[in-house]
């Protein structure tokens, strides 16, 4: 007599990640918009970013893919801070996510410096009463700019 499993496995829908240089959700353009693109991407000086400094500025990155992700930001304002592998996945995702009532709320970033030009983030988003988790990767590159190199939403 076999016993039964007290675990069964689930499969779960992998989502699609466009290919390079396809944009299967074109940026809305809005008239008589005054919103100004965030200051990411932008060069760091030169030198040891301190943890606390870029804290902050990868928390800026954040809200603004979460931004992106809502659907009140175009994905060229991060064109910038993104490498083209993790915009893609990030557009992807704006694709299965579904706009809440409340937008998207950054609850908490922690930050880990595996080496001194890495940055690993994890953070916790707020997306109305559910709560999911963002990973990331951020390295620092030749031209002084942090960039995500990996992301996902879980």
């Amino acid at each position: 007599m076999t016993a039964t499993p007290a675990w069964t496995p689930r499969l779960q829908r992998t989502h699609y990640e466009p290919d390079p240089g396809t944009d299967p959700h074109p940026p809305a353009v809005h008239a008589g918009s005054t919103a100004r693109p965030p200051a990411i991407g932008r060069p760091t000086p030169p030198g040891h970013t301190p943890t606390a400094v870029l804290a902050v500025r990868l928390a800026e990155v954040l809200r603004t893919a979460l931004e992106v992700l809502d659907g009140r930001r175009p994905h060229t304002q991060l064109a910038t801070a993104f490498r083209p592998r993790a915009l893609r996945y990030w557009r992807a995702a704006t694709g299965v996510q579904v706009r809440g009532a409340a937008p998207p709320r950054l609850v908490r970033v922690r930050i880990g410096r595996p080496q001194a030009h890495v940055a690993e983030v994890a953070a916790v988003v707020r997306f109305g009463s559910r709560h999911r988790a963002v990973a990331a990767r951020f390295e620092h590159g030749a031209d002084r700019v942090w960039r995500c190199t990996e992301i996902r939403l879980l």
